[in-house]
């Protein structure tokens, strides 16, 4: 299962107000509805031995591309900013992505729209992302293992 970041809206995935999140749209390419996703405070920038939090598991409703500003009131609150108008938002994803605020409203986006998983399809989830992690920590095992296995037969005549 994917981790999508939402560093921007933590709270607001956290109280599940969140349902909609627009990317650009070189990314995400293959998601599709049905998939679901580990929803993380931060995938990239993490020091060695960080995990990202997670926030929560998604499943995906639905993904649709767009121009970024065909963006409305209603799917500024959707996005976690209920106070902020549509031009602030993108003024905001321009900042986020560094660009200008034209170059912005011209972006075409992914607008992927999720709902939060619970009881039993969480439980199923959560039991796949434990599986992986374990699977993980073996394959960093074995990987150590030959490694120090390789440095030790280096050093032998």
């Amino acid at each position: 299962m994917k981790r999508m970041a939402f560093s921007l809206t933590i709270e607001a995935i956290e109280k599940q107000t969140k349902t909609v999140t627009r990317r650009p749209a070189e990314t995400w390419r293959t998601l599709k509805a049905g998939d679901c996703l580990i929803a993380v405070d931060k995938v990239m920038g993490l020091k060695k031995g960080q995990s990202p939090r997670v926030l929560g598991v998604v499943r995906v409703v639905s993904v649709i591309t767009m121009p970024l500003d065909y963006i409305d009131s209603d799917d500024c609150a959707l996005e976690g900013f209920p106070d902020k108008t549509p031009a602030e938002f993108i003024a905001a994803f321009a900042d986020n992505y560094g660009m200008s605020v034209k170059e912005a409203e011209s972006t075409v986006i992914r607008r992927i729209e999720f709902e939060y998983l619970a009881g039993d399809a969480l439980i199923a989830a959560m039991g796949e992302i434990a599986a992986r992690a374990k699977a993980t920590r073996k394959a960093r095992e074995r990987r150590k293992g030959r490694t120090g296995q390789m440095a030790d037969e280096a050093v032998l005549p």
